[in-house]
Protein backbone atom coordinates (compact mmCIF):
# COMPACT_ATOMS: atom_id res chain seq x y z
CA UNK A 1 0.00 0.00 0.00
CA UNK A 2 2.83 2.39 0.87
CA UNK A 3 4.56 1.70 -2.46
CA UNK A 4 1.32 2.24 -4.34
CA UNK A 5 0.79 5.56 -2.55
CA UNK A 6 4.37 6.64 -3.28
CA UNK A 7 3.96 5.80 -6.95
CA UNK A 8 0.68 7.68 -7.10
CA UNK A 9 2.05 10.81 -5.46
CA UNK A 10 5.44 11.11 -7.15
CA UNK A 11 4.29 14.01 -9.32
CA UNK A 12 3.56 16.04 -6.21
CA UNK A 13 7.31 16.30 -5.67
CA UNK A 14 7.70 18.07 -9.01
CA UNK A 15 4.47 19.91 -9.76
CA UNK A 16 2.14 22.20 -7.85
CA UNK A 17 -1.58 21.35 -7.89
CA UNK A 18 -2.06 24.24 -10.33
CA UNK A 19 0.59 22.87 -12.68
CA UNK A 20 -0.92 19.39 -12.58
CA UNK A 21 -4.34 20.89 -13.26
CA UNK A 22 -2.98 22.86 -16.23
CA UNK A 23 -1.39 19.73 -17.71
CA UNK A 24 -4.68 17.83 -17.29
CA UNK A 25 -6.57 20.64 -19.06
CA UNK A 26 -4.06 20.59 -21.90
CA UNK A 27 -4.40 16.80 -22.18
CA UNK A 28 -8.19 17.07 -22.32
CA UNK A 29 -7.97 19.67 -25.10
CA UNK A 30 -5.27 17.96 -27.15
CA UNK A 31 -6.40 14.33 -27.02
CA UNK A 32 -9.63 13.19 -28.59
CA UNK A 33 -11.66 10.68 -26.56
CA UNK A 34 -10.62 8.01 -29.08
CA UNK A 35 -6.92 8.87 -28.72
CA UNK A 36 -7.21 8.82 -24.91
CA UNK A 37 -8.90 5.43 -25.08
CA UNK A 38 -6.20 4.03 -27.39
CA UNK A 39 -3.47 5.45 -25.19
CA UNK A 40 -5.01 3.94 -22.06
CA UNK A 41 -5.21 0.56 -23.78
CA UNK A 42 -1.56 0.77 -24.90
CA UNK A 43 -0.30 1.93 -21.51
CA UNK A 44 -2.58 0.39 -18.86
CA UNK A 45 -0.08 0.85 -16.02
CA UNK A 46 0.37 4.27 -14.41
CA UNK A 47 3.38 6.36 -15.44
CA UNK A 48 5.89 6.15 -12.63
CA UNK A 49 8.76 8.30 -11.47
CA UNK A 50 11.12 5.56 -12.66
CA UNK A 51 9.55 5.71 -16.15
CA UNK A 52 10.02 9.47 -16.21
CA UNK A 53 13.64 9.26 -15.05
CA UNK A 54 14.43 6.66 -17.73
CA UNK A 55 12.86 8.75 -20.49
CA UNK A 56 14.52 11.93 -19.23
CA UNK A 57 17.90 10.16 -19.29
CA UNK A 58 17.30 9.16 -22.91
CA UNK A 59 16.32 12.71 -23.87
CA UNK A 60 19.38 14.05 -22.05
CA UNK A 61 21.56 11.66 -24.04
CA UNK A 62 19.93 12.81 -27.29
CA UNK A 63 20.41 16.48 -26.37
CA UNK A 64 24.07 16.00 -25.40
CA UNK A 65 24.84 13.89 -28.45
CA UNK A 66 23.24 16.39 -30.81
CA UNK A 67 25.39 19.15 -29.29
CA UNK A 68 28.50 17.01 -29.67
CA UNK A 69 27.64 16.01 -33.24
CA UNK A 70 27.00 19.63 -34.25
CA UNK A 71 30.34 20.68 -32.72
CA UNK A 72 32.08 17.96 -34.73
CA UNK A 73 30.24 18.78 -37.95
CA UNK A 74 28.98 15.21 -38.08
CA UNK A 75 27.20 13.72 -41.05
CA UNK A 76 23.55 12.78 -40.32
CA UNK A 77 24.31 9.38 -41.87
CA UNK A 78 27.17 8.71 -39.42
CA UNK A 79 26.84 5.85 -36.96
CA UNK A 80 26.56 8.22 -33.99
CA UNK A 81 23.88 10.36 -35.65
CA UNK A 82 21.97 7.24 -36.65
CA UNK A 83 22.13 5.99 -33.07
CA UNK A 84 20.58 9.26 -31.88
CA UNK A 85 17.89 8.97 -34.56
CA UNK A 86 17.15 5.38 -33.50
CA UNK A 87 16.76 6.34 -29.84
CA UNK A 88 14.54 9.32 -30.68
CA UNK A 89 12.39 7.21 -33.00
CA UNK A 90 12.08 4.44 -30.41
CA UNK A 91 11.00 6.95 -27.75
CA UNK A 92 8.23 8.26 -29.97
CA UNK A 93 7.13 4.77 -31.00
CA UNK A 94 7.15 3.47 -27.42
CA UNK A 95 4.62 6.15 -26.53
CA UNK A 96 2.42 6.23 -29.63
CA UNK A 97 2.95 2.71 -31.07
CA UNK A 98 2.80 4.53 -34.42
CA UNK A 99 -0.87 5.44 -33.99
CA UNK A 100 -1.59 8.59 -36.03
CA UNK A 101 -4.35 9.80 -33.64
CA UNK A 102 -2.02 9.62 -30.67
CA UNK A 103 0.83 11.25 -32.58
CA UNK A 104 -1.46 14.09 -33.71
CA UNK A 105 -2.78 14.56 -30.18
CA UNK A 106 0.73 14.58 -28.76
CA UNK A 107 1.68 17.23 -31.30
CA UNK A 108 -1.30 19.36 -30.24
CA UNK A 109 -0.32 18.98 -26.59
CA UNK A 110 3.23 20.18 -27.30
CA UNK A 111 1.90 23.11 -29.35
CA UNK A 112 -0.30 24.24 -26.47
CA UNK A 113 2.59 23.75 -24.05
CA UNK A 114 4.95 25.84 -26.18
CA UNK A 115 2.29 28.57 -26.46
CA UNK A 116 2.15 29.02 -22.67
CA UNK A 117 3.95 32.02 -21.21
CA UNK A 118 7.25 30.90 -19.66
CA UNK A 119 6.03 31.47 -16.10
CA UNK A 120 3.04 29.16 -16.65
CA UNK A 121 4.99 26.21 -18.05
CA UNK A 122 4.90 23.38 -15.53
CA UNK A 123 8.40 22.16 -16.39
CA UNK A 124 11.57 23.16 -18.18
CA UNK A 125 11.39 22.19 -21.84
CA UNK A 126 15.09 22.57 -22.58
CA UNK A 127 15.64 18.82 -22.35
CA UNK A 128 13.04 18.22 -25.07
CA UNK A 129 13.85 21.09 -27.43
CA UNK A 130 16.77 21.67 -29.75
CA UNK A 131 18.58 24.52 -31.42
CA UNK A 132 17.82 24.99 -35.09
CA UNK A 133 21.09 23.24 -35.98
CA UNK A 134 20.35 20.33 -33.65
CA UNK A 135 16.82 20.01 -35.02
CA UNK A 136 18.06 20.08 -38.61
CA UNK A 137 20.64 17.36 -37.89
CA UNK A 138 18.07 15.27 -36.04
CA UNK A 139 15.49 15.66 -38.83
CA UNK A 140 18.04 14.61 -41.47
CA UNK A 141 19.25 11.70 -39.36
CA UNK A 142 15.67 10.56 -38.72
CA UNK A 143 14.86 10.68 -42.43
CA UNK A 144 17.89 8.52 -43.21
CA UNK A 145 17.13 6.18 -40.31
CA UNK A 146 13.49 5.70 -41.29
CA UNK A 147 14.41 5.12 -44.94
CA UNK A 148 16.96 2.50 -43.97
CA UNK A 149 14.59 0.67 -41.60
CA UNK A 150 11.65 0.66 -44.00
CA UNK A 151 13.60 -0.79 -46.90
Amino acid sequence: VIQMEQKKDWQEKYFTPEQRQKMQEMLAQAYTPEARQKLAAMHPNPWTEENQKRVDAQYLFIKQELGRLIAQGADPASADAQNVARIKDELKFAFSQGDPDIEASLGKWWESFEALPQEQKPFDMSLYTYTDQEQDLLDEALTIYRQSTSA
